[in-house]
C-alpha cells in the first residue's frame, strides 16, 4: 500500500480539552490505520500545531512508522523550485508585490510556501477556531478546498 501524507493547519487560540485531544488522536489514528498516512507535516509553530504534534508523538509509540516534519525545515520544502504556479497565480503574486509594503509582501510570499505543501500532500487537517477569513489557516483551508483535497476539519 502506498504511503500517504497529511499537512496540519490550525489557529493559535484554542481551548485544550480532553475531548478535543481524544478527537484529534482518533482522527490521526484513522488516517494512519485506514489511509496509510505515515508522513505528517506541520509548519505553523502555533498552539494548535504544537498540540497536534504532541498527539502524533504519542501515537508514534503505537505506530513507529509515522514521521513528523516541520515543512519549514524539511529539505524538500526549503527550496522554492517545487512550487508550480499557474499564470494567474504569478499575476496575483506580482500584484501582491506591487501593491503592498515589504512586510505584507513577506507575509504573502511565505503564504505561497505554506500553501504549496497542500499540493504535495494527500490529506489536509484543519482546526478552524475563528471566522477570520484573512488568517493563514482559513486561506489554506479555502485553497485546499479549491484543489479538491481530502480535508478533515475541526470543529
Amino acid at each position: 500500500m502506498e504511503e500517504n501524507s497529511c499537512v496540519i493547519y490550525g489557529h493559535d487560540k484554542f481551548i485544550y480539552t480532553s475531548r478535543l485531544r481524544k478527537l484529534v488522536f482518533s482522527d490521526f489514528e484513522e488516517l494512519i490505520v485506514e489511509y496509510n498516512v505515515v508522513h505528517f507535516f506541520e509548519g505553523r509553530q502555533n498552539d494548535f500545531c504544537q498540540f497536534a504534534k504532541q498527539v502524533l508523538v504519542d501515537l508514534q509509540s503505537k505506530y513507529p512508522q509515522i514521521k513528523i516534519y516541520n515543512f519549514n525545515m524539511h529539505e524538500k520544502y526549503k527550496k522554492r523550485e517545487f512550487v508550480m504556479l499557474t499564470p494567474q497565480e504569478i499575476f496575483n503574486f506580482a500584484n501582491i508585490f506591487i501593491n503592498n509594503t515589504p512586510q505584507e509582501f513577506m507575509f504573502y510570499s511565505d503564504l505561497y510556501k505554506k500553501l504549496s505543501i497542500i499540493d504535495e500532500c494527500d490529506y489536509c487537517y484543519f482546526f478552524l477556531a475563528t471566522k477570520n477569513y484573512h488568517s493563514v489557516t482559513r486561506i489554506a483551508y479555502d485553497y485546499a478546498e479549491s484543489k479538491n483535497k481530502a480535508i478533515i476539519k475541526l470543529p
